[in-house]
């Protein structure tokens, strides 16, 4: 199976799984709330907030991996039995088993540390810290196999594990079992998850588990730790970037603005992480890539996701920008909207800041990861002092504000220059393609805001069917695109066969 076949199986599989998990969100919520009741739900919810905290003490090593196994494939042209990725498997094991005696102590410690009124959470979070801890060597097989580019199968692997989580809470609830019910879902659905990835590698890649755990060299051991540490200085940076907008305005302007700021927020946040998983998918194929030496593959790829990508990000824009108001407006009615600015300054920090995900991804596989996780730290602290600063002036508006002040100050200015040096040629042949995307993204943006505003006030179905046209026009503007240029090579081939199946006719001629 080529790279690209299984880039576009994982995202495929990667879109299902995003709305499974959405639409068993919506579902199970209230759910939850009706049988769980409103205090024992979110005492889980906090709880399993520090289940995620346990998670930064593997200092970064199950991100680093994915990019040393697709390293290790670009070295040996694809194969994986050359023994690189077997001790590599091997040579980071020892450094996750060494730190699983710290989670455990660590995992230990919050348990202890629980207030009173926590109490009802004890023991359901006692199970889950134990069954976290023993399960927690096997998270290296799961990050190898997204090395491995097995994005599609990981997808099923999540569907499955979130199905199963729901169908045992369901019905533990419908039982009568209270926090058990969530602690028994949430057991059997990281089970399927591990337990999957064990069988996946033992039944295809039996050679990748090593026999015995092979040394350690001290210079190795430096390497690895230092790397993972710095992208767990960017996964602590982050939280500054994604986690105070908030905070801020909570503090700054009371509870009621944040809960605006939120519902405002929300489809925004959401739609967001679409575009993202194109990179994430792409990202093992890139670093396999570079470690080939293959550099114009790996060009043009990059100018192809960066398209791919930010094409996607401008019709989650236009959608915000033509529905949003309405969407907030059914969910949770019209008082928790914070404004037409406020809905596109969100639009505009969003495609900014998904612009700033192509460098960071680009840069991480040619093994920019210190400098990006400076630049990082960097943004969210000039983020983090704009928002507050902004808030207090402007209201609302000062948490988009901010966020547009650490991307476009910090972020993207650093992140250009650093990958203009690393590939060696100019900033703007990094990306070909993306003026012709632009112009059209502007144009259909201001019809979204226009069409808007003019059908403000009319019937829902109005305005939705309105919003749905601005958004066909947008992809039919950009279809063209996505025929020729750096998509062309990945697009071209399947448009050929589906006319071809359909027909029976000879291929259509577009140009590449």
């Amino acid at each position: 199976m080529s790279r690209s076949t299984r880039f576009l199986s994982g995202v495929g599989v990667g879109y299902l799984n995003q709305a499974v998990v959405m639409l068993l969100g919506l579902w199970l919520t209230p759910l939850y709330l009706r049988h769980a009741g409103a205090h024992d739900y979110g005492l889980w919810l906090s709880g399993m907030q520090l289940v995620g905290y346990l998670l930064l003490l593997d200092t970064g090593i199950t991100m680093l991996l994915p990019r040393e196994v697709a390293f290790a494939l670009g070295r040996s042209g694809g194969r994986t039995d050359t023994g690189e990725i077997a001790r590599l498997l091997g040579q980071l094991g020892r450094i996750v088993l060494w730190q699983t005696p710290l989670v455990g102590l660590a995992a230990l410690i919050l348990w202890t540390l629980l207030p009173p009124h926590w109490s009802a959470l004890k023991s359901p979070l006692a199970v889950v810290f134990a069954v976290f801890t023993a399960l927690y060597p096997l998270r290296l097989l799961n990050a190898s196999l997204f090395g491995l580019q097995e994005m599609a199968f990981q997808g099923w692997l999540q569907i499955s594990s979130w199905i199963v989580n729901a169908a045992v809470s369901v019905a533990g609830l419908l039982a009568g079992w209270g926090l058990l019910a969530l602690t028994a879902g949430w057991l059997a659905g990281h089970l399927v998850t591990s337990l999957g990835c064990l069988w996946r590698v033992a039944s295809r890649y039996p050679h990748l588990i090593p026999r015995s755990l092979p040394e350690l060299p001290r210079t190795d051991l430096k390497r690895f730790l230092s790397q993972g540490l710095w992208i767990s200085v960017a996964q602590v940076a982050q939280l500054f970037l994604a986690g105070t907008d908030l905070l801020i305005i909570g503090g700054v302007l009371g509870p009621e603005a944040a809960v605006a700021y939120s519902c405002t927020a929300k489809l925004v946040s959401v739609l967001s992480n679409q575009p993202q998983i194109l990179m994430q998918s792409a990202a093992p194929a890139m670093c396999e890539l570079r470690a080939a030496g293959e550099t114009a593959r790996l060009r043009a790829a990059t100018s192809g996701l960066a398209l791919a990508m930010m094409s996607l990000a401008g019709l989650v824009a236009c959608v915000v920008l033509a529905g949003n108001e309405l969407f907030v407006r059914i969910w949770v009615g019209p008082g928790n909207f914070g404004g037409r600015l406020l809905e596109s300054l969100l639009g505009a920090a969003m495609m900014f800041r998904l612009w700033n995900v192509v460098h960071v991804y680009t840069l991480f596989c040619h093994g920019m990861e210190r400098r990006v996780s400076v630049t990082t730290l960097m943004d969210g602290a000039v983020t983090v002092a704009s928002m507050y600063l902004f808030t207090r002036w402007v209201g609302l508006a000062g948490g988009p504000l901010g966020s547009l002040a650490g991307v476009c100050l910090v972020s993207l200015p650093r992140n250009a220059r650093l990958l203009a040096r690393v590939t060696g040629v100019p900033y703007r042949a990094n990306f070909t393609g993306l003026g012709a995307w632009l112009w059209r993204f502007a144009l259909c943006a201001a019809g979204a805001w226009l069409a808007h505003s003019w059908a403000a006030g009319s019937h829902p179905l109005a305005q939705a069917a309105l919003a749905a046209a601005v958004c066909a026009v947008y992809a039919a503007l950009l279809a063209p695109l996505f025929l020729k240029g750096p998509l062309a090579a990945y697009t071209v081939p399947r448009v050929n066969a589906v006319w071809a199946r359909l027909t029976g006719r000879p291929p259509i001629p577009y140009a590449s």
